[in-house]
């Protein structure tokens, strides 16, 4: 997949590209401005014996099935795969999880605690951010941490 393909997939109206596979002129593709996920980089071009057949068909990438409906998001971590019925829990535990690190960044910068007691976060570091939302007018007592 090179920049050409990738002009093409955004004027379909495609919103990304993942790729189970490598790609070429990246610094092009980096100009379209729709985002694609591959394995690598490589300066090699496909032929004509690879093409795209389908659309809307159960496809497994890495070892992860993604069917039809699914949901894929991805940042300069990587992707994850969500089905639709899941995206609201992993939203509202994806904030507390966010939220949560921020708050350990702070703490981390402002001198207080240590990488030993606070990342992962120790059970008297959880109970400290618990008083922190608290004090932000926040009810934190449904929160769960999956650390």
């Amino acid at each position: 997949v090179g920049d050409i393909f990738t002009r093409r997939v955004q004027a379909l109206g495609g919103l990304g590209i993942v790729i189970d596979g490598v790609c070429r002129d990246i610094s092009a593709i980096r100009e379209v401005g729709l985002p694609l996920y591959a394995r690598g980089v490589h300066g090699q071009g496909i032929d004509r014996r690879l093409m795209s057949v389908d659309t809307q068909q159960p496809v497994q990438i890495s070892g992860v099935a993604v069917l039809p409906g699914d949901i894929v998001l991805g940042d300069g971590d990587g992707l994850v795969v969500l089905a639709p019925h899941t995206v609201h829990d992993v939203i509202a535990e994806a904030s507390t999880h966010e939220t949560l690190e921020a708050w350990i960044r702070a703490e981390i910068s402002a001198g207080r605690g240590s990488l030993h007691t606070h990342y992962p976060p120790q059970p008297h570091v959880l109970d400290e951010f618990k008083a922190w939302m608290r004090s932000q007018g926040e009810d934190p007592s449904d929160m769960e941490f999956h650390l």
